[in-house]
C-alpha cells in the first residue's frame, strides 16, 4: 500500500498597498507650512538641480559627483529660507546624510 504525499506550494501574501499620504512638513508658522512632497518644492528643486548639477561638497575636494539633494544651508526648523536659492547647496546624497548626522548630533547636545 503506497500513501500519497500531496505536495502544498507555499503561497506568498500580497502585499497592500500604500495610502498616500502628505509629504515631511519641516516647519508651520503662523498657519504656513512647508510641505517636501508639494509640487511646487519639487519643482524648485528640479530647477535648482539643473543649474547645479554637481555636489558642492565633493566639488571642493575636487571629486565629480552628481547631486541628487537640494539642501537647505540653514535648516528651515532654525529660521532658514525654504525657497531662498542662496540658502540652497547641491549634494550628493552621501554628503547631505553626512550633514544631516552632524546637525542631527548637535541639536541633541544643547
Amino acid at each position: 500500500m503506497y500513501l500519497q504525499i500531496k505536495k502544498v506550494m507555499p503561497t506568498i501574501q500580497k502585499q497592500q498597498k500604500k495610502k498616500w499620504t502628505p509629504g515631511k512638513v519641516a516647519f508651520e508658522r503662523n498657519g504656513t507650512t512647508f510641505d517636501y512632497n508639494s509640487s511646487a518644492w519639487r519643482k524648485d528643486r528640479k530647477a535648482h538641480l539643473s543649474i547645479n548639477p554637481l555636489c558642492e561638497i565633493c566639488l571642493s575636494k575636487d571629486i565629480y559627483t552628481v547631486a541628487t539633494v537640494s539642501d537647505h544651508k540653514d535648516p528651515i526648523n532654525q529660521g532658514g529660507d525654504p525657497w531662498a536659492w542662496s540658502n540652497r547647496q547641491a549634494l550628493c546624497a552621501t554628503c547631505h546624510n553626512q550633514k544631516s548626522g552632524r546637525e542631527a548630533h548637535n541639536r541633541f547636545d544643547k
